[in-house]
């Protein structure tokens, strides 16, 4: 079947479909807000978990009062914003690509071009949790090397401090070295899904496993993080502004139509201590 006439929307819904199912990051997200989209306005708040006290009191006496207190942390999609980002991408098709290319092709370029996107914003929120200076952080036992007494320690400090830890994010690089250990337990082995190409793979150490391409590779230079857990309710959030869209921008005498891929969002880290890196010496 020939392409032409070409079809805009099937097109932004096989993008859409593609971001959606290889966007790993925002699986640990504790909230992606999309409330934005066809309103106005670039920014919504996002609140914190409230806070209560607990008095104690004699029989028959009045209770205390005790507020209850939160916070609430400011998503600004705004692209001149610190965490605000407008993604594009622009493939032009000839006359004749798209008169002697078929379906499956702009399947395919569609579903490419969806992973591209996705592969972009995974990178914008790991590098937002990655880069948070606030957080519980420990010293991994052999530099480059994740183990499970490195990920159970960090856990369990973080749980003292009353963190729901869940979720670690590693490399594949990490991912290759856990496959080995008797305590990691595979994706189809725990009745979870796995994604397409990245995403939940597993459970380690009482947590689930997320491995992502755009987490950072093992390195044994000093400092740098090597997996990241986090308290998936409470650590950041992420709000859309325009869900990734296509559009024709026909140039008649060229005989070019361009596919622009367009999408606009922002994140913010909503409490640094419900992040733990785990860190070379």
């Amino acid at each position: 079947t020939l392409v032409d006439p070409f079809d805009p929307e099937r097109f932004t819904d096989m993008v859409q479909t593609a971001v959606r199912a290889n966007t790993v990051m925002e699986d640990v997200a504790m909230e992606v807000n999309r409330e934005l989209v066809n309103s106005a306005g670039s920014s919504i708040k996002v609140r914190q978990i409230g806070a209560t006290t607990v008095n104690e009191k004699s029989e028959g006496s009045a209770t205390a009062e005790t507020d209850f207190t939160h916070e609430a942390t400011a998503i600004d999609t705004d692209p001149s914003a610190a965490q605000g980002f407008v993604l594009q991408s622009n493939i032009p098709f000839t006359d004749e690509a798209r008169e002697d290319s078929n379906l499956p092709e702009m399947d395919r370029a569609a579903e490419e071009a969806g992973e591209d996107h996705a592969e972009f914003r995974d990178q914008t929120h790991y590098d937002l949790v990655e880069g948070a200076t606030g957080v519980q952080t420990a010293t991994v036992s052999s530099d480059g090397e994740i183990s499970y007494t490195d990920v159970k320690d960090l856990a369990q400090s973080m749980r003292q401090n009353d963190y729901n830890v869940d979720s670690l994010v590693i490399s594949h690089d990490h991912l290759a070295d856990l496959l080995d250990e008797d305590k990691f337990i595979e994706a189809d082995k725990a009745d979870t899904d796995a994604g397409l190409r990245d995403g939940l793979v597993g459970r380690f150490a009482g947590v689930e496993v997320y491995a992502t391409s755009q987490a950072n590779a093992s390195s044994t230079t000093a400092g740098e993080t090597q997996a990241v857990l986090m308290d998936s309710s409470r650590a950041y959030a992420v709000a859309v502004k325009r869900e990734p869209t296509a559009e024709e921008d026909r140039d008649e005498q060229a005989g070019v139509t361009n596919i622009v891929i367009t999408q606009r969002y922002g994140n913010a880290v909503v409490d640094e201590d419900a992040i733990g890196h785990l860190n070379n010496a």
